[in-house]
């Protein structure tokens, strides 16, 4: 059965050029177009630079000319769940820094649940309508790229929509559910979700 890459590597890959050559692993089923990671419902790839390498040996993730939201926060598996994703509950969404916590592919009952062999590590960042994100992925063939956006979150009860003003302008419409300070946005065109801590 033919893998699929996750929606938000396959814009940013696409967007800074870079490919594998074997497919990568789950889920079975083919994305709509679109952008990260947050997660895409409709087109929005990454833009910055793969960073590079200081002395000690660590990648250098300075955020690109959308924003200047560095990289931060855990490297987290996206799991696939077989699985419709739940509605969000809504909720008042705090301003300030999210870092990545989770990262779900819902892939319907036919889905074969565990690792998609795609990792994810970002942040993003909200002030009112402002949203910014910042996320670095790695396929499971080694491949990696960064995902650097920046535009607006609006709410509609528990959905939302996302528009992206840089580097293109793309939309994403997704659910969503707060918790304190734990915030989860789910992509309802591409089936992925997206767990957030708040962390200032």
């Amino acid at each position: 059965m033919r893998k699929r890459l996750p929606f938000i590597a396959a814009a940013a890959i696409a967007s800074l050029g870079l490919g594998c050559e074997d497919p990568p692993p789950k889920p079975p089923v083919t994305s709509s177009s679109g952008a990260p990671p947050g997660s895409g419902g409709g087109g929005g790839g990454g833009g910055g630079s793969s960073g590079e390498t200081p002395d000690d040996g660590t990648p250098d993730r300075d955020a690109g000319v959308c924003t200047d939201l560095p990289v931060s926060g855990p490297v987290i598996a996206q799991q696939v769940v077989n699985a419709t994703p739940p509605p969000g509950t809504g909720g008042e969404i705090l301003d300030g820094t999210y870092e990545l916590t989770d990262a779900t592919y819902y892939g319907g009952p036919s889905a074969l649940p565990g690792p998609s062999g795609t990792d994810y590590q970002g942040a993003i960042r909200i002030a009112g309508q402002t949203f910014e994100r910042h996320v670095v992925i790695t396929t499971a063939s080694g491949a990696t790229a960064e995902s650097v956006q920046s535009g607006s979150f609006t709410t509609n009860g528990i959905n939302g929509l996302i528009t992206w003003t840089c580097p293109i302008t793309a939309q994403e419409q997704v659910t969503y559910t707060v918790n304190g300070n734990n915030l989860v946005i789910t992509n309802i065109v591409t089936n992925e979700s997206f767990g957030y801590t708040r962390t200032q």
